[in-house]
């Protein structure tokens, strides 16, 4: 949707010695902030009705919206923003349905940069409710990376699918939203609704092919959404203030996103929402899952309460990462994500937190496009979560969730501040009596608010007091990795330390080093000698890893067994570990003489890169009809990375 909107998300900070008998003659002549980007909240919208005309055929649109405001001080000009092709006019009624006069030689400008319209009045107007209606011509995208209001296609069999008429369709009022949240979709898309109730609807919908992949996240939405309604204590479909809500998840086939948690109907890419259990592999499986409860968690943590500016994205991005896993994980245990949190989102925070490009929580410079964009980062996400993570850990689980169930419940509808949120916590931790008896004169907020403040994390120094061997210090393989990057301590120490991994087959353990030791095995590609030197060094450390978990998958594996065996195997194929390579070109064979004897789903990856570096262009071409045949998106990608592995020039070309 390429919408016309108010952005509403500065605030006036005013110097105590402002409020006085003469504060209110202390005015902006306009709702426009700086940077330009935004706006000041002296300009409030109540309601907002939208009309697009649209010609599809054309790409094109035409636009008309009507915007009822609250003006709260004395203004000459109101700004709101826009991203169209062309204001066709502008005129402004007051609230006994006047004309309110515009500057007749310039009514309205229009900055393309900062994608801001400025309405200019002849007059000042006088603090009140006026209604805005406004005409413009708008285009529809044809590519989905341009975003906004797009249109997409597909194929049905062999034809190409495109809606072919023009169809009123009228929507009902939205809940106080904000406007980011705001889309529409019109298809012949196919609905599915098994694990729907009466009072709680919920839909799958995809393009008719893959109809028969929506169950499980049929399944496992439903039930993540079961556990945040509890765990928050607001429940989901009540949260239409008197309107229905809906909770559709739609699987795009050119979606430009991972996911968005448009409020009502979250929008994924067919990979993340779609499951065919023999064609989609654990780790996707887990993605749809942990995808499902992102977004999910998004309707308290972004669409209930938004945060008050993108510096502090985390306020919306951090929840809704915790509950990616901890959502998903109330919802099925059986898939680890309690402990897989920590591989995956701390390790990352910590490894991002290392580099020097390195931002707070809290990063105040964001304040363009582009500075936005790039706080949508590591940051906000995996350290954001970690933070919060650790939070629970200090202040327990009940009064953690209670700390969010006096944020939600206390700014529904409206925005949130980091203060708003310190606030809760300290509320929270002041009706735990345990909390005050072990942590006597602890302010929560003080502690919160220095995690959000500051870039990188703090690294404790113990030292040992000789005489008496006092202080033990234990320490995850990851950290001992990063002091070697750091220069900390010395890489004999280090690698005395990592000769432990002979003997481990834990997958947490393994996931933690190998993420560290590829960074070190990377920078030296361009050193044949010391690569192959190295290569075999992560071979004899693996070989009782690899021996433990054996090449077949057995039903009795648990989730971290089968993660384990995807990501061992796969470094061992890829540096040449003789048993790997033979199992792998066997289950090749078996699957190239009979299409029906399927490569085990969570071994394509690392069998079809190494059938394809083994061999030449037919089993290129063959594997790539497979891909171009597939109606799973999931697979699909496993198919695309590994065809590239393959060492026929004329096919990596192709």
């Amino acid at each position: 949707m390429v919408p016309l909107f108010f952005l509403l998300v500065g605030f006036i900070s005013a110097d105590p010695l402002e409020f006085r008998s003469n504060f209110e003659f202390l005015e902006y002549s306009t709702n426009i902030d700086e940077p330009k980007y935004r706006l000041l909240d002296i300009v409030q919208p109540i309601n907002q009705y939208v009309d697009l005309d649209v010609y599809l055929s054309q790409s094109r649109f035409n636009g008309l919206v009507q915007i009822d405001v609250n003006v709260r001080q004395n203004l000459t000009q109101i700004v709101v923003h826009q991203n169209v092709v062309a204001i066709q006019g502008v005129n402004v009624i007051n609230s006994n349905n006047r004309p309110v006069p515009l500057d007749v030689s310039n009514p309205f400008e229009v900055d393309s940069y900062y994608e801001i319209l400025k309405i200019n009045f002849a007059g000042v107007i006088p603090i009140g409710r006026y209604n805005i209606t406004i005409r413009y011509l708008g285009q529809i995208n044809e590519n989905p990376v341009d975003r906004g209001f797009y249109k997409g296609y597909y194929y049905y069999g062999n034809q190409k699918r495109v809606s072919a008429n023009r169809i009123r369709e009228t929507f009902l009022p939205t809940p106080i939203v904000s406007v980011y949240l705001v889309a529409f979709h019109v298809s012949d898309f196919i609905a599915t609704n098994s694990s729907a109730t009466s009072t709680k609807p919920f839909q799958i919908i995809s393009r008719q092919g893959p109809v028969d992949q929506h169950d499980y996240a049929a399944d496992i939405g439903m039930r993540i959404t079961n556990s945040l309604d509890e765990y928050f204590g607001i429940e989901y479909y009540f949260m239409g203030q008197g309107q229905p809500m809906k909770n559709d998840h739609i699987a795009l086939p050119d979606f430009p996103s991972g996911a968005m948690e448009n409020w009502g109907m979250v929008n994924y890419r067919e990979a993340y929402l779609l499951y065919d259990e023999n064609n989609t592999n654990l780790i996707n499986k887990i993605f749809i899952a942990t995808i499902m409860a992102h977004e999910l968690a998004h309707k308290w943590f972004g669409n209930l309460v938004t945060c008050f500016w993108w510096s502090n994205l985390w306020l919306n991005e951090s929840y809704a990462s915790f509950f990616e896993y901890f959502g998903a994980h109330y919802a099925d245990p059986s898939l680890e994500l309690d402990d897989q949190f920590v591989v995956d989102y701390v390790h990352s925070a910590l490894s991002w937190d290392a580099g020097a490009s390195a931002t707070p929580m809290n990063w105040s410079s964001v304040a363009t496009n582009p500075s936005v964009s790039s706080h949508f980062s590591t940051t906000s996400y995996a350290k954001g979560a970690s933070v919060l993570r650790m939070l629970e850990h200090f202040v327990g689980f009940t009064t953690f969730r209670n700390a969010l169930r006096i944020y939600l419940n206390e700014h529904a509808y409206g925005i949130g501040y980091p203060e708003d949120m310190y606030a809760a916590f300290r509320r929270a931790v002041s009706q735990d009596a345990s909390f005050a008896r072990d942590f006597p004169n602890i302010d929560i907020g003080r502690v919160f608010d220095s995690w959000v403040q500051n870039p990188g994390a703090p690294v404790v120094n113990v030292n040992v007091n000789m005489s008496n061997g006092e202080i033990t210090v234990s320490q995850i393989v990851n950290d001992v990795l990063f002091f070697i990057r750091a220069g900390t301590i010395s890489i004999r120490r280090a690698f005395d330390v990592l000769s432990f991994l002979r003997n481990e087959t834990d997958y947490y353990v393994w996931a933690a080093a190998l993420g560290q030791l590829d960074w070190i095995r990377s920078r030296l590609e361009h050193l044949p000698t010391a690569y192959e030197e190295f290569n075999a060094y992560l071979m004899d450390l693996m070989e009782t890893v690899i021996q433990h978990l054996g090449y077949n998958e057995r039903p009795t594996d648990s989730v971290s067994t089968i993660l384990n065996r995807m990501q061992i195997m796969n470094y061992a194929c890829n540096m040449g570990h003789a048993g790997c390579i033979a199992d792998s070109l066997q289950k090749w064979r078996a699957f190239r003489q009979n299409a029906s004897n399927l490569v085990p789903v969570n071994a394509r990856r690392y069998v079809y890169c190494t059938a394809m570096r083994q061999n030449g262009a037919s089993d290129y071409n063959f594997l790539f009809q497979r891909y171009n045949a597939s109606e799973n998106t999931a697979d699909m990608v496993v198919m695309l990375r590994t065809l590239a592995c393959t060492r026929d020039n004329a096919s990596l070309e192709q």
